[in-house]
């Protein structure tokens, strides 16, 4: 009896484990379509950041752009490392793709370059900037809260003008 709770101990935590580990499937983007053409977003995890292109009377595939790569790193349940389009913009010959990290790109559709564009979330820089101004503020002042404007140990260091008549 002893060995049987030990064992369906055993059996659910490692099924509780397997299953904290799988992610929900990916909601597919939605395409945008332009000048006859749908763009759509592969949405399987072996055609993660793929972009295909399809003429939309035909309904023939016309070409596909990887747009960024997902390393998955071994030993780490791949399923949490995906990371699929989510959404699909045009702005005028571009398209837009942002994926669930909130990383943007930029599809040139003439000459199918790839560019980055910024993260999608401000942030980072903005706390950076703000620990920056903090370090900046602090070094400015004293202990005492005055403002330093020469070294802390009196006048040891102070250059004396000639004009004023120092000791």
């Amino acid at each position: 009896m002893k060995n049987r709770t030990v064992l369906l101990t055993l059996s659910l935590v490692l099924l509780g484990r397997v299953a904290a580990a799988k992610r929900a499937p990916a909601e597919p983007a939605e395409p945008v379509a332009a000048n006859g053409v749908e763009y759509r977003a592969a949405a399987t995890p072996e055609r993660m950041g793929i972009i295909e292109a399809w003429d939309q009377q035909t309904q023939t595939k016309l070409w596909e752009k990887k747009i960024y790569d997902v390393p998955i790193t071994e030993g780490l349940e791949p399923d949490v490392q995906w990371v699929f389009i989510k959404k699909l913009e045009l702005a005028d010959r571009e398209l837009i793709i942002t994926n669930e990290k909130d990383e943007r790109y930029v599809l040139d559709l003439e000459t199918g370059v790839v560019g980055r564009l910024g993260s999608g979330t401000l942030f980072w820089p903005l706390l950076a900037a703000a620990l920056v101004l903090v370090l900046i503020i602090v070094s400015l002042r004293r202990p005492g809260g005055e403002p330093s404007d020469g070294p802390a140990s009196g006048d040891a260091g102070r250059q004396t003008d000639p004009a004023e008549g120092g000791s």
